[in-house]
């Protein structure tokens, strides 16, 4: 399900989420030889992203903000291991130019703001880390 709307001239908030159910049955669910929950897969995904862009939204600069929060995951196949939820903080803004005889847009973000520590978990069982504090800085024209 999702949402999307806009509060007032240039202040644009979207989100949504993801529920999920999944379960396994069979003779190996039944004999407890692995539990009734697939590895790695999540239960819930949630998004939420709020935008303002200045001017009342015909500047050239925009700041963006959002939230992304995952349900914990099994993290083996006996269902005794567990990855949990975690959430991650995304701040960044673009500004929109012409330069060059093309439209250019500059985009610097920083992704898991608060440098937030977590798991991911594949579907065999492997464990890898969620990434760390990232900054990027785009550069996109169209010509």
């Amino acid at each position: 399900m999702s949402l999307t709307g806009q509060l007032m001239p240039g202040l644009t908030i979207v989100g949504g989420s993801l529920f999920l159910d999944p379960k396994i049955s069979g003779e190996a669910v039944d004999t407890r030889l692995i539990g009734p929950r697939p590895v790695g897969q999540i239960r819930r995904r949630s998004v939420a992203t709020i935008d303002w862009r200045m001017d009342e939204g015909k500047g050239p600069l925009s700041i963006d903000a959002s939230v992304e929060s995952l349900s914990s995951r099994m993290g083996n196949a006996a269902n005794t291991l567990i990855a949990p939820a975690r959430t991650t903080f995304n701040l960044g803004a673009r500004y929109r130019f012409k330069a060059a005889g093309g439209t250019w847009l500059l985009r610097p973000m920083v992704l898991n703001l608060f440098d937030e520590y977590g798991w991911n978990v594949n579907g065999s069982g492997g464990f890898t880390y969620s990434n760390r504090r990232q900054i990027t800085l785009q550069l996109v024209a169209d010509f």
